[in-house]
């Protein structure tokens, strides 16, 4: 047990190293100072309403692109082939990078909603319920970008595919703009992400708030087991 923790504590720390070094903690910090500059213009009353949208469309999903960049990276610089030889395990592997990035989605989502709340004294926040919110859907987001980018070896093939994916992801912002009402938008995992996020600034009661988990954490676990198909099947037999 202590050597698995011993591993994926290095790959953890190999993996913001990297993020570091490629400019991914800058790209975050320059996405979270134009949504501040953003929400600070919403008028006063509104930041409840527009801080869920903000979160869901670029803070909390930071890392969908940066973990399709860091396996390009690992695949052009042949280390993600080194990875299969080594005792690293591939949920060692793909946890690392879930929990590195995940990071970086909650520490933007939570320096962002803390400046427009310091701004804003009628703004109520529910910083258990938003931090899961981030975490579930920073999960989710991460994981359908990795089971995405794997098959492919350079960016620009990855980008056509990742928009059939992202495309969908955000129907469920119909709803949230109130275009439509329909049960099948709420089959998709965003349509959960959006009420937690949501209930980040507004009441929900518990047992939603363990549903919407619940079914997010049924897709992460889903994800996660075609993630690792995917990866035996691309780069391990590849």
């Amino acid at each position: 047990m202590s050597l698995k923790i011993s591993r994926l504590r290095t790959a953890l720390l190999q993996d913001i190293r990297v993020h570091t070094r490629y400019g991914f903690w800058y790209a975050a910090i320059v996405v979270a100072l134009l949504w501040i500059g953003l929400l600070q213009a919403v008028p006063e009353g509104l930041e409840a309403y527009w801080l869920p949208f903000g979160i869901f469309v670029d803070l909390a999903p930071i890392g969908f692109f940066f973990v399709a960049g860091q396996q390009m990276f690992e695949k052009s610089e042949r280390t993600v082939f080194g990875l299969v030889s080594t005792p690293l395990r591939f949920w060692e592997y793909l946890l690392a990078k879930l929990a590195s990035l995940t990071l970086m989605a909650v520490a933007v989502t939570l320096v962002v909603t803390a400046v427009i709340w310091l701004g804003a004294p009628t703004l109520m926040v529910n910083w258990g319920i938003l931090t899961l919110a981030t975490v579930l859907t920073s999960v989710v987001v991460l994981l359908l970008g990795f089971c995405v980018a794997t098959p492919y070896a350079s960016i620009s093939r990855f980008l056509i595919p990742s928009q059939l994916v992202l495309i969908p992801l955000f129907l469920p912002l119909l709803e949230f703009f109130a275009f439509t009402d329909s049960a099948l938008i709420r089959l998709i995992p965003a349509h959960s992400m959006l009420v937690l996020l949501k209930a980040g600034f507004a009441s929900l009661s518990p047992a939603q708030v363990a549903f919407h988990s619940g079914y997010l954490l049924l897709w992460s676990v889903g994800l996660s087991l075609l993630a690792q198909r995917l990866f035996n099947r691309y780069v391990v037999q590849g």
